[in-house]
């Protein structure tokens, strides 16, 4: 693990800084790796290294591109990136001025050409033989998230893929091969060029657009033809854009849609960093790399296998004291993260090198064989002297002692192997119940911020008590799955220990002496100790007699006569298959040709040639096939046809049954034998057997067979054509048997049951049957009103269920499908069931997920408005759709109005104009129909966000008032009625009590509407006694106790004025 390197770059003083502010800087260089802001209280910053602003590129490179460019030739990944504010010298850190484009020499190169000369240089001299070096480079920009390859000539836009094998990378980039340092600088000009840049008022050519500059190092060493060691690295210098304050930088039109393209992937990227940070902190969070473009492609330089640098880039004005604080900040978030850093190695070589290789081990070992062999005959023809008595017992007793050490290893070698696979349990259970609570965690917070944004935009009572019903019979559900998982992770715990506890037992008992045995006693052991240190224990091992376990080998060699016999019968009905096949294919040609030549034949010449046909055909098969069709046609002529009623009976070919191996029509005459003495009305028997016949019938090949058989009974051919069995019939606990179309929903959950009961026992049905499903749902239109009825109420309830996805509502979008009304009729019996199980809510979210929500799109085109939206779903008593779509529609409104207003804001270089914004407001009143208390409130949100909040607490306060001043009479006209007036006031609590800054401003923001007429004194007054929030409230009562009594003491004062008149 190696954490992520930090540098700092100071820039030096511009002309525009000392019109702004000062020429003190902000910063303070408390030692080389220290610095301080100014303001008070002091914030202390430590990094690797910190360059002042008299530090030039030169220092920069040999600092930071020196260590890193030699890493890289070594395999390792590498990352350099320059992150800060717009104006503070990124893509000079980087690129240096253009002056690199006309003097490659130039003192003022930036980072990215001066890695290129160090590696190229540093290559050309280590690639000697047996060492050669391959290097590719590749460059693209990320603009508005979009990836553009500025090497081509088009610059045409690229798709961002991942790959097991590859990871991250992008699709169709150009990758040109490197050789000296002149190319890559042509192909660094030839890209810069085509790079974004604009004017600001920040910067006179600010990057519109994050750069990513991207080495291939490939290094070989080895001998040419046989094996050789690759390693592969990727080096990559980045150039962010900079972030930038709309304000400040005063952007409109392009550019602002640009600034906030910026703003928001580096958003993204500081979530990621401190996702990272949190997670090496112990937090454990999700990382989300996939929501931003750059994030995804700098997966690994972010928490993955690349040695990372990030040069901050601050500036030392006043006027830029907020940007750089952030910045700072950002950079100590930075510093905690940590990357898995590894060589990136690979052995390459054909199969002759590889069996070269082996022949040299292999001769090696058998050279050191022989060796060890000649050594001990050496030894053992040196003691030619014949043992006594005593020696002979001294040996008995070195072979007892051998014997116990040798118990006593394997013991502890069992000890060790137990106690290994009991940890490694208990490694699996606390693994699995980690995720679950994580799993757990993540199903919380998401409930919370549905409840919250449930709470926050619906006025619906009925939505907020569903979705409770569902939370705590979904808590319900978890904690019981949690207990029975607990449950099953001690069994598997306790019948591992159990199980090693009987291998120990036996393997005793097979060890234990014979009876006859008479084993030497302790304290003889004990007193030929001494003599025994002086023995010989190689000699003695050598002259323990080693048994070989006769019956171990004859069970091997058996085993291995079985498989090799096994082997054998496998190649002979390989040669039986490949020459079945080679006469089935002689047989087609026969038959082809055939059909060919009797198209001008008269009926008796096609007899003859269907005859000949089938006496040359191969395989016996196709003869009896024909014999017999031939003698059921002569038996039927004379017969009444069946009448189908829309349902084709398939004739049943028993005869060919044995060569239609993997058939569904075998697969389900399989089905029905197993099931064929259980009582229709016995769905849990059926259960028991369906669920313990997985391997039986193979429901891995025929998954997609059998979820038709589950649904409808019979098989589903193309056209929505149901075959039954004509045998049997249907299956009797399929969906469209087991429901009634009266009331569908009791059927369909004991069907639900018996399928969801399967799926947890066979994992792999859960995706085949989703991918199925919208097969089956795709032919609606053929199936019968009631069967559409039961089809929907079944598969509402598995979407609930979350055993299939939400994605099968959209192969209803069809345009037949759609033109006719079956989407329309199938999804509002299919939302009708979901809704039983789940919320409104839930509902839409899972639509959204799968951009599935536009219910719109499913009604035919000549009914596609609010108005039969609401008739529609109003005649189906399903009003909470309703509710639901127009509190989403209210929502649109108040972020359009709310849009509008700061987009004049922004655009008006003073004060905007009053009147323009009552325009907004009353615009958007009429065609929304919002009240005057939503508007009023999102007029003030829209002037509480022209303050700059990054400024210290003092500026924050006097600004905050002052655009309260100077937009007091937008507020006026929508306070007319007191209802709008308490609104107002109570959303004011809520906004100062969400933010510490405003807290102290509540009276005067008030004593403001006050005067400038928006709050009358009878609101205020009402709002004191009766109608405040519990939010900060004796905080505000305090503040407004006073100015309350004032008004007070008016009103009395015109009573009294009143009774003397």
């Amino acid at each position: 693990m190696e954490n992520v390197n930090v540098y700092i770059r100071i820039r030096p003083f511009l002309e525009t800084d000392f019109v702004l502010s000062n020429k003190t800087p902000v910063i303070s260089h408390v030692s080389e790796n220290t610095i301080a802001l100014r303001s008070l209280p002091r914030d202390f910053f430590t990094f690797d290294y910190i360059a002042g602003m008299d530090s030039t590129q030169e220092d920069i490179f040999n600092k930071i591109g020196k260590n890193t460019v030699s890493r890289s030739l070594q395999g390792y990944n590498g990352t350099i990136f320059a992150y800060g504010q717009t104006g503070s010298g990124k893509t000079y850190t980087m690129l240096g001025n253009n002056d690199y484009k006309m003097h490659p020499e130039g003192n003022q190169r930036g980072l990215i050409p001066r890695c290129f000369e160090y590696q190229i240089k540093r290559s050309r001299r280590n690639s000697v033989a047996p060492i050669k070096y391959l290097c590719k480079a590749s460059y693209i920009e990320i603009y508005n998230e979009v990836i553009y390859d500025l090497l081509d000539q088009n610059i045409k836009p690229c798709a961002l893929r991942e790959d097991i094998k590859k990871g991250v990378f992008i699709e169709g980039v150009t990758e040109e091969n490197v050789d000296n340092v002149e190319q890559a600088l042509m192909l660094l000009k030839k890209g810069s060029d085509n790079r974004r840049v604009g004017e600001t008022a920040m910067n006179r050519e600010s990057s519109r657009s994050h750069t990513v500059f991207t080495l291939y190092i490939q290094s070989m060493s080895g001998i040419e033809g046989g094996l050789m060691e690759i390693k592969e690295s990727k080096f990559n210098l980045v150039d962010l854009a900079g972030s930038e304050r709309q304000k400040m930088a005063q952007t409109i039109g392009v550019r602002l849609k640009e600034a906030a393209s910026i703003n928001k992937s580096l958003s993204v990227l500081g979530n990621v960093i401190n996702s990272l940070a949190d997670n090496n902190a112990g937090k454990n969070r999700h990382i989300n790399y996939r929501d931003s473009k750059l994030t995804f492609l700098l997966r690994d330089s972010l928490g993955g296998n690349s040695i990372t640098t990030m040069i901050t880039n601050i500036s030392p004005s006043l006027f830029s004291e907020s940007e750089t604080l952030s910045s700072l900040r950002f950079a100590k978030r930075a510093k905690l993260i940590k990357n898995k850093v590894m060589v990136n190695q690979n052995t390459k070589g054909d199969v002759s090198a590889l069996q070269m290789e082996i022949s040299k081990l292999t001769a090696e070992i058998n050279f050191l064989r022989k060796t060890d062999k000649k050594t001990t005959s050496s030894i053992k023809s040196e003691i030619t002297v014949v043992p006594d008595e005593d020696y002979k017992k001294q040996v008995k007793l070195s072979d007892w002692l051998a014997y116990l050490a040798l118990r006593k290893l394997e013991e502890e070698k069992r000890q060790k192997d137990s106690l290994t696979k009991s940890l490694l349990q208990m490694h699996l259970k606390t693994k699995k119940q980690y995720q679950t609570i994580q799993q757990l965690k993540l199903i919380v917070r998401l409930r919370k911020s549905e409840n919250f944004i449930l709470r926050k935009k619906s006025d619906a009572s009925e939505i907020c008590k569903a979705e409770n019903s569902s939370l705590r019979s979904e808590v319900r559900h978890l904690s019981q799955k949690l207990a029975s998982s607990r449950d099953i992770d001690d069994l598997i715990l306790e019948n591992t220990q159990l199980k090693e506890y009987i291998k120990r037992i036996e393997s005793i008992k097979s060890s234990e002496p014979e009876n006859n045995v008479k084993l030497p006693k302790v304290d003889e052991l004990a007193s030929q100790i001494s003599r025994i240190v002086t023995l010989n224990f190689s000699e003695m091992l050598d002259s323990v007699p080693l048994q070989n376990d006769i019956s171990e080998i004859t069970m091997l060699e058996n085993n291995l006569k079985a498989a090799q016999d096994d082997i054998i019968e496998l190649e002979q009905q390989r040669d039986y298959l490949e020459f079945k096949v080679s006469g089935i294919e002689e047989d087609w040609r026969i038959v082809n040709e055939t059909l060919e030549n009797i198209v001008f034949l008269d009926k008796e010449n096609k007899k003859a040639a269907i005859e000949k046909a089938v006496n040359e055909v191969v395989w016996d098969e196709p003869r009896k096939l024909y014999l017999l069709y031939k003698n059921l046609m002569s038996t039927q002529q004379n017969q009444p046809k069946p009448s189908l009623n829309g349902v084709k009976i398939k004739t049943r070919k028993r005869v060919n049954k044995a060569n239609a191996k993997f058939e569904p029509e075998v697969f389900r005459d399989s089905l029905f034998e197993l099931i064929a003495n259980v009582p229709e009305a016995d769905l849990d028997k059926y259960s028991n057997i369906i669920d313990t016949a997985g391997n039986t019938l193979d429901y891995r090949r025929y998954g997609e067979t059998f979820f038709e058989l589950l649904v409808s009974g019979g098989l589903i051919a193309p056209g929505g054509i149901i075959e039954y069995d004509e045998e049997y019939g249907e299956i009797p606990f399929c969906l469209f048997k087991l429901s009634n179309a009266e009331d569908p929903l009791p059927g369909a959950r004991d069907w639900v049951n018996l399928v969801t009961k399967l799926t947890r026992r066979y994992k792999y049905l859960e995706k085949i049957f989703s991918e199925t499903s919208k097969g089956i749902i795709e032919y609606v239109n053929r199936y019968s009103e009631e069967n559409n009825k039961k089809l929907a109420a079944g598969f509402g309830l598995l979407i609930a269920e979350g055993f299939i996805y939400p994605d099968v509502i959209k192969v209803l979008q069809k345009d037949h499908l759609v033109k006719d009304g079956y989407a329309l009729h199938v999804l509002t019996m299919l939302m009708k069931a979901y809704l039983t199980k789940r919320s409104v809510l839930n509902l839409f979210t899972a639509l959204h997920k799968f951009k599935a929500d536009d219910l719109i799109e499913f009604f035919p085109l000549n009914k596609r408005s609010d108005e039969y939206f609401i008739r529609h779903f109003e005649s189906e008593d399903m009003h909470q759709i309703i509710k639901y779509k127009l509190a989403i529609q209210a929502n649109d409104a108040r972020e359009i109005i709310l849009q509008e207003v700061v987009d004049l804001m922004n655009e008006s270089e003073g004060k905007a104009p009053i009147s323009e914004i009552i325009k907004i407001g009353r615009k958007t009143m009429a065609q929304n129909q919002l009240t005057e208390n939503e508007v009023v409130v999102l007029l003030w949100d829209a002037v509480m966000g022209n303050v700059r909040w990054g400024m210290r607490s003092e500026v924050i306060e006097q600004q905050a008032l002052a655009e309260v001043k100077e937009y007091a009479d937008a507020f006026a006209p929508f306070t007319s009625s007191p209802k709008s007036e308490m609104a107002l006031l109570k959303h004011i609590q809520i906004y100062c009590y969400e933010d510490a800054k405003l807290m102290r401003l509540f009276y005067q923001i008030v004593r403001i509407l006050y005067t400038e007429d928006v709050l009358s004194h009878d609101a205020i007054i009402f709002w004191y006694s009766k109608g405040a929030l519990p939010q900060g409230k004796s905080t505000f009562m305090k503040q407004m106790e006073r100015f309350v009594v004032h008004l007070q003491s008016l009103d009395s004062e015109s009573e009294d004025e009143d009774d003397e008149e």
